[in-house]
């Protein structure tokens, strides 16, 4: 466990020691997000009575890239992930049960490295914390973000990333497509 923690805390420390005093070219992305959750459903809820679930991962976030250095962009994100849900089966009593039905979802900020691969394609690395119902778990950002469209206002992001999140019971891992909107400000 500490492990993880070490790791997230050097790569953010590694990231915010790459930015240089370069003037900012900010930018804003906002997207959606749609995808599937890798992961064991059983370990995370920690029970053998799961009787239904849902790995669909959905979600919004919004970035804001601000500082560039000779290899990278640095950047903030906020958003908000649903991992998946499921429902246990419970005995209750002599013949019956109860079915309670949990949602896996989390809100994050992420620190974000972009590295540009060509003009219209980005390589996302990033680190940061997932805050669930009472807990906080590390997590990771892999992503791949192309633009539809790059014009002087705005631009049309789309990709795919992978968002690992390191709970100390059950890995999860996020893999989903995106698509939104980038607003270039001054």
């Amino acid at each position: 466990m500490r492990l993880r923690y070490l790791a997230a805390s050097l790569a953010l420390t590694v990231a915010v020691g790459a930015v240089n005093a370069q003037a900012p070219k900010k930018l804003l992305e906002v997207t959606g997000l749609v995808g599937y959750t890798a992961g064991d459903v059983d370990k995370w809820s920690g029970s053998t009575k799961v009787n239904d679930w849902d790995q669909m991962a959905w979600g919004v976030s919004a970035r804001l890239f601000f500082k560039k250095t000779s290899v990278a962009t640095l950047g903030v994100e906020y958003g908000y992930q649903h991992q998946m849900w499921y429902e246990l089966r419970i005995p209750y009593l002599t013949s019956s049960f109860l079915y309670p039905d949990y949602t896996v979802a989390a809100h994050h900020i992420n620190l974000i490295l972009r590295s540009t691969l060509s003009p219209k394609l980005f390589l996302d690395l990033g680190a940061g914390m997932h805050f669930f119902d009472g807990f906080v778990d590390p997590g990771l950002v892999l992503g791949l973000t192309g633009l539809l469209h790059d014009g002087p206002k705005y631009s049309f992001p789309i990709g795919i990333r992978i968002d690992p999140i390191l709970d100390s019971d059950a890995m999860l891992t996020p893999i989903t497509a995106n698509l939104g909107l980038g607003i270039k400000l001054p």
